[in-house]
């Protein structure tokens, strides 16, 4: 875990930045992320993998936080793709990963980028995408799976 608060948790796994959005998105928050990539794309010079899970209770992020996360995800040249998993139910939750997954195609960042329903489907996806991007790091979908639902039972507590 490298850090959690009621709002946010950011951890690592091998190459995937795994990112939630609790509630409130600061722009702050948002710089944070991009430290976090570039330090792991360091570490991980053939590229990163973001997963980035917003929780049903995070409220639509201000225009500001909107704005720096668009340029941070622009700039994030370590980054090869990323899995944005809204896990709400019903038609809400429908309409934001709709949304989400418009701006992303609006928005044509330098790796490609999709909106899921669950985090079983963005790892699924993710997995997926390592040999497509040349990252010789190779792990199962299971093995992400694992790791996230481990990550997330790390910052529950927080």
């Amino acid at each position: 875990m490298l850090s959690a608060t009621p709002d946010r948790a950011f951890a690592t796994w091998r190459s995937v930045l795994f990112v939630a959005w609790r509630k409130e998105t600061s722009v702050e928050a948002v710089e944070e992320v991009g430290r976090h990539a570039r330090e792991l794309g360091r570490a991980f010079p053939d590229g990163i993998l973001l997963l980035i899970n917003v929780e049903d209770s995070a409220p639509p992020p201000s225009s500001k936080a909107r704005g720096a996360m668009a340029s941070m995800l622009k700039a994030a040249t370590d980054v090869r793709a990323a899995a944005i998993v809204h896990q709400g139910q019903g038609f809400g939750a429908s309409m934001v990963r709709m949304v989400v997954q418009s701006l992303n195609m609006i928005a044509k960042y330098p790796y490609p980028s999709r909106v899921f329903g669950t985090n079983r489907a963005g790892a699924g996806w993710l997995v997926e995408q390592v040999d497509a991007a040349g990252i010789p790091e190779l792990f199962s979908k299971e093995e992400l799976i694992a790791a996230i639902e481990e990550i997330k039972s790390a910052y529950a507590v927080h």
